[in-house]
């Protein structure tokens, strides 16, 4: 059964019994924001609404559906991966807003802003953002409270603290569901698996037996995609691909990892993937060593360690030289292998004083 986006919805049925001309524009910039967030024809739809409010914006001077346009231009480029220039047009957003005092596309920007600080790893700038959401909460966008919630419960979740970070996904999916915006429950649940998939990377390399918990996890990327298809969403397919060939790689089911590894290569350098590209390359050369492509596996092993750069996320760095100590550990490398881990092993204690950091920021800002 297909879900029915009951946000999108609520849109049109307030456009249709609309008569003023302005209202509605403002309305359709709205719907054009969440159009953006879906992927695939959506986009299209959402950029055409761009362009004809723009134009009708032309002898109007708004500025609040100025601040609307940018915003739904802002999250396009979000979808796409194209994070510069979304940060151009939700900063353009977040300051006409500021001019008029409207909170509520002003709240949108602040929690778009502090989701590209997340992607950074600016945690600090991350909870600014929030506090302020927070602070204007009465007159803030639910639906960017929401977002600003489920950023919270992200940063404990990286900081291994699940069962917090529970609360504020609960919260932050309560706002949601009640204007049935089925975009934040993908992004939810994707958020969610995604930090799963972290954590057990983490627990893999530091000895841990994972075998339960992995099948755990590759429930909850199941329903990324089961949910995504089911609400016809396509804006989380190259995400949810990595994240499942993650799990394969940890099943030893290394010929399907391959496949959806392979079929990701051409997206590697796009927006949110492009932090983790060394991943998906290790991953692809580790499958394809495992497979007996030897050749295949150490073309690609060198371009994965060079992937790795000094703003690397260091648990992404981690994984990517323990996972290469493991492939040259199998090739009979012993020496390069233990220079891998060593490093490795010094990622993982920078990764776990990061996650002590990501807490005390949160209570620096009075947040928890």
């Amino acid at each position: 059964m297909e879900v029915t986006s009951r946000i999108l919805s609520d849109l049109e049925r307030s456009i249709r019994a609309s008569s003023d001309e302005r209202e509605i524009a403002l309305l359709r910039a709205e719907r054009a924001l969440h159009l953006a967030r879906r992927g695939g024809e959506s986009q299209s739809n959402a950029r055409q609404e761009i362009d004809v409010l723009r134009k009708k914006n032309l002898s109007w001077g708004s500025p609040e559906l100025s601040a609307w346009c940018h915003l739904a231009e802002g999250m396009l480029q979000l979808t796409v991966g194209n994070y510069a220039r979304a940060a151009d047009s939700i900063e353009r957003a977040r300051a006409v807003a500021a001019s008029v005092s409207d909170r509520r596309s002003q709240s949108w920007a602040v929690t778009l802003q502090a989701f590209l600080s997340y992607v950074r790893g600016d945690i600090d700038d991350v909870n600014e953002k929030v506090r302020c959401v927070f602070d204007w909460i009465v007159d803030a966008d639910p639906l960017a409270v929401a977002r600003a919630k489920m950023l919270v419960g992200q940063i404990l979740h990286y900081a291994g603290r699940y069962e917090s970070a529970r609360q504020w996904y609960a919260e932050s999916r309560s706002l949601a569901m009640s204007r049935g915006d089925d975009g934040f429950a993908s992004a939810l649940l994707f958020n969610v698996a995604s930090h799963h998939v972290c954590s057990l990377r983490h627990q893999y390399f530091r000895g841990a037996n994972i075998h339960e918990f992995a099948r755990l996890v590759s429930l909850a990327v199941d329903s990324v995609k089961n949910y995504d298809d089911h609400a016809r969403i396509s804006s989380q397919s190259a995400f949810s691909s990595t994240l499942q060939a993650s799990i394969y790689i940890f099943m030893q089911k290394f010929e399907e990892a391959e496949v959806l590894l392979r079929s990701s290569e051409d997206k590697a350098d796009e927006g949110g993937l492009s932090k983790m590209r060394s991943i998906y390359l290790v991953d692809l050369a580790y499958c394809r060593l495992k497979m007996g492509m030897i050749e295949d596996a150490v073309a690609v092993a060198t371009p994965a360690e060079n992937a790795i750069s000094d703003v690397e996320h260091p648990e992404n760095a981690a994984y990517t030289r323990d996972r290469l100590a493991e492939f040259y550990l199998d090739l009979g490398y012993n020496e390069r292998s233990i220079a891998l881990h060593d490093v490795a092993t010094s990622d993982w204690r920078r990764y776990e004083h990061e996650q002590g950091l990501a807490v005390d920021s949160l209570r620096r800002w009075r947040i928890i």
